[in-house]
């Protein structure tokens, strides 16, 4: 009887991962393919924006009123013209001429810089958009081409305006609407070509992958295992002697063709011995500290650049004693704190003892900063005392500059006893 290999996990999960990525590049270079089009012709027409602009200041606008006044005046005729032709030969651009708006949609060719069918004074120019909100003032280009008995154009319009900002007339510049979709087509071939390479070499990649991730998923295996009796000797070396050896989880040792699924296990069975391991580090640190702190009555970790607080230990004697645990201002806390239990004669020295320049200069002559002062509490004065360290990891900055700082308070009185 026949019997059917099936395809083992790691190459199911790489394969759909293959796929994945494929077709997510491709979405990307789908929207990167009509943002580049988008760009592409968004330069373009600001480009003939520009041109049309700069011809438009070059135009006398009073030499195109004289000529419209009288048609015979060459003079005028011949000094717009020149003008609109010297722009015309040195730039890309294959017509350009002068317009104005005699009523409604209708408008009119001024001068025409067209050397072989120019359009006649009076002739009605094709009616767009962009040509009535240039006459309004306003710049503007054809988003769409048209056509009249010159060809299929794109066009650009900038208004020519005289001495008293009055629009004169018209500037036109047309391009040809096949020179500018090739430019587009060019440009968008260019970036599907590099879509489409850029898919082939990363399914070639990804099958390289799939090659070599299966082999190291196994190897992964083996070191679990290997991590995994590391992280059991760590715990036997924290545990007293009669109790090594004992409780010990065993990571699967063998792959099947579910090596993920394996591969899981042995990170689950090394996580909980990781975790057996950080809970007798902490309880041993928790009783550590408590036998080092236990003189203070209230501790607190303070971030001097962020003035921000983390309570450790709670002093139960303030009316809104901080949780441990959590945040709270420092700066707000401390003048809070002095405010309500110090005697007001050492107030004054007790908040400017705590300023973040003050005790950074302190830290260059002194690694550990007391101060003493006077409190109420239960009806009586007592003596207390600050203890403040630069906080852990913060002394051994190559550099002079304090970042936060451990405070602890301490009842001298109750010391004494």
């Amino acid at each position: 009887m026949k019997t059917r290999k099936s395809i083992s996990l790691t190459t199911q999960t790489l394969i759909t991962i293959m796929l994945f990525l494929l077709i997510a590049e491709a979405v990307i270079g789908g929207s990167l393919l009509i943002q580049s089009k988008r760009t592409m012709r968004t330069a373009i027409e600001d480009r003939m924006l520009d041109l049309a602009n700069s011809a438009a200041v070059m135009v006398d606008p009073d030499a195109l009123r004289r000529y419209q006044a009288d048609p015979s005046d060459a003079e005028s005729y011949s000094r717009v013209m020149q003008e609109l032709v010297a722009f015309r030969d040195h730039s890309q651009i294959e017509y350009i001429y002068t317009v104005r708006h005699v009523s409604g949609d209708r408008y009119e060719f001024i001068i025409d810089s067209d050397p072989n069918a120019p359009g006649e004074l009076g002739e009605e120019v094709k009616y767009t958009e962009a040509l009535a909100l240039a006459g309004s003032g306003q710049s503007a280009v054809d988003e769409k081409p048209y056509r009249d008995e010159w060809g299929r154009h794109y066009s650009a319009y900038s208004p020519i305006l005289d001495g008293s900002g009055q629009v004169a007339a018209i500037l036109v510049i047309d391009i040809s609407a096949d020179w500018y979709e090739k430019r587009i087509t060019k440009y968008t071939m260019t970036i599907l070509l590099g879509i489409l390479l850029s898919l082939v070499f990363g399914a070639m990649i990804a099958l390289i992958i799939i090659a070599r991730l299966r082999n190291r998923v196994r190897d992964l295996g083996e070191e679990l295992t290997a991590l995994s009796a590391d992280v059991d000797a760590l715990v036997d070396e924290m545990k007293l002697p009669g109790e090594r050896g004992k409780e010990r989880q065993e990571a699967p040792e063998t792959f099947s063709e579910n090596e993920i699924a394996v591969l899981g296990l042995k990170l689950r069975a090394t996580k909980n011995k990781l975790r057996g391991y950080l809970e007798t580090v902490n309880s041993q640190t928790t009783g550590i500290l408590a036998s080092l702190a236990s003189d203070y009555r209230s501790i607190y970790y303070v971030d001097l650049s962020a003035d921000d607080g983390i309570c450790y230990r709670s002093d139960p004697w303030l009316e809104k004693p901080i949780p441990e645990g959590e945040h709270f201002p420092a700066r707000y806390f401390f003048e809070s704190y002095a405010k309500q239990m110090i005697r007001e004669d050492y107030r004054e020295d007790f908040l400017l003892f705590l300023q973040p320049t003050r005790l950074r200069e302190s830290f260059r002559k002194e690694k550990v900063l007391l101060f003493r002062y006077v409190v109420f509490r239960g009806g009586e004065e007592r003596r207390e005392m600050l203890r403040i360290a630069q906080a852990a990891g913060d002394s051994d900055r190559s550099d002079s500059f304090v970042q936060a700082v451990s405070i602890g308070i301490l009842n001298i009185d109750r010391v004494k006893e």
